[in-house]
């Protein structure tokens, strides 16, 4: 009685930690398979930096969460930062299914490009 007391407490701690394992996994991934999900807070796709390989990225859809990494060799990115320095961009695809940051506005008449200039609202 005591083992299976025991046994059943082990059971319990490893499913719990190959869960969290599991759950912390960053999936390698092609680029045509990075889904944007929107830019609300339950529903986003994020770019969160590059190292010397990979470009990473976080999705959130509802309560379902994950990590992409995708190399460097098959997509480029013209906003790269460095992964694990903080910051992101959420994203979205253009009209030919390229990646590009949903810019943020800053006034009416300025926007903020990804690397933090200003441009006119009108301007490319």
């Amino acid at each position: 009685m005591f083992c299976e007391a025991m046994m059943k407490k082990y059971t319990i701690i490893i499913f719990a930690i190959l869960f969290i394992v599991s759950c912390n996994k960053i999936k390698r991934v092609k680029p045509e398979e990075i889904k944007c999900y929107g830019s609300d807070p339950l529903s986003n796709t994020a770019y969160i930096g590059s190292d010397s390989e990979f470009h990473y990225f976080t999705y959130f859809k509802g309560k379902f969460s994950g990590k992409w990494k995708v190399s460097k060799k098959d997509l480029i990115l013209n906003f790269e930062f460095p992964y694990n320095k903080g910051g992101c961009y959420i994203l979205r695809r253009d009209k030919s299914g390229k990646l590009k940051p949903i810019i943020i506005e800053k006034t009416q008449n300025e926007v903020a490009s990804p690397n933090g200039e200003t441009a006119g609202a009108n301007s490319p």
